[in-house]
């Protein structure tokens, strides 16, 4: 039933589709993530019916198993379709998901992809113009920062838990003491597109895994939870950090990445034949956009760049 004469404001963010209550009072501490029928990368901009049944599920145990310096922003509620044609029910669909600056009045955050963009009359990529990265080494004491509190954030859930967040750019937020501007750590949003090995999962925690049937957030392959973490963490993420700080060409960005990452991915880590290895298979967006797919991925062997590191060394 729809209710006349009925009017919120909202305001926009980065996010295409996530709007912040102009009223706080209207819905304090929380945003709206709303479906919006419009084309981004591969994927329509709208919101499953998996999302609506699973986000809310995973939400205490993301933050069960999360580490200090990760927070996690749930999805603590949605709405749907009871549609059972998928192609509808996903028009219409919203989540309720927490505000980060409701959760962590006292940090300063950015979107970690903000970090790397550029101002319309600069070539310098935001970063390094906000904390006043003017030197080689000051990016390198940066990005060394930066990579340790990153993994620190994200390895251990995929190692110990077989829990991988979908840490992009644009789902994780960078938080900063907003006194001294030190990096203090992270968050995550987003349930869409993590992975779960329900094995592991459910042997290390205290849960039973409640998904809709059928969702791609599940799997028996462990190498697909490894996997889609280093393509959103490594590949996306820390890839475009590295350049942004002018330290990819000279393979010092990658020397510190890799340090970081060898922390817990040791050569004896189940993982190290995911992370470590020469080649890595990532997802050919192109081939996929082509082949109309966005829920299932197509591969591609590809150099690793945390390879990078070794020949550096080498040489």
């Amino acid at each position: 039933m729809l209710i006349p004469n009925f009017e919120r404001q909202f305001v926009a963010q980065s996010s295409i589709r996530t709007v912040v209550p102009q009223l706080a009072s209207d819905l304090p501490g929380f945003l709206l993530k709303l479906a919006l029928t419009i084309c981004m990368t591969s994927a329509w901009r709208t919101i499953s019916h998996y999302s609506v049944y699973n986000s809310p599920r995973i939400t205490p145990l993301a933050k069960f198993i999360a580490p200090e310096c990760l927070v996690v922003l749930g999805e603590v509620a949605s709405i749907g379709s009871n549609a059972t044609d998928e192609m509808v029910s996903k028009h219409i669909a919203c989540l309720i998901r927490e505000d980060a600056e409701a959760l962590m009045p006292n940090e300063s955050i950015i979107v970690a992809q903000a970090l790397v963009e550029k101002t319309p009359n600069d070539d310098m990529p935001l970063v390094r113009i906000i904390f006043h990265l003017d030197t080689e080494q000051k990016c390198i004491d940066f990005l060394t920062r930066y990579s340790q509190l990153a993994c620190a954030a994200f390895l251990p859930p995929m190692l110990e838990h077989g829990f991988c967040f979908e840490a992009h750019g644009q789902n994780t937020l960078a938080r900063f003491d907003r006194h001294t501007g030190q990096l203090i750590g992270f968050a995550i949003r987003d349930f869409g597109g993590i992975g779960i090995h329900r094995e592991q999962f459910e042997s290390t925690t205290p849960f039973k895994l409640d998904v809709l049937p059928g969702s791609c957030i599940v799997t028996d392959d462990i190498m697909e939870v490894y996997m889609k973490l280093f393509h959103c963490l490594i590949q996306n993420h820390m890839n475009r950090l590295v350049r942004a700080l002018d330290l990819h060409y000279l393979r010092k960005g990658w020397t510190i990445v890799r340090k970081a990452v060898e922390k817990y991915i040791t050569a004896t880590s189940p993982a190290a034949n995911a992370w470590l290895k020469e080649t890595v298979p990532l997802k050919a967006f192109l081939k996929m956009k082509l082949a109309d797919k966005y829920r299932d991925y197509i591969y591609c062997e590809t150099p690793n760049v945390l390879a990078l590191a070794e020949k550096d060394e080498e040489k």
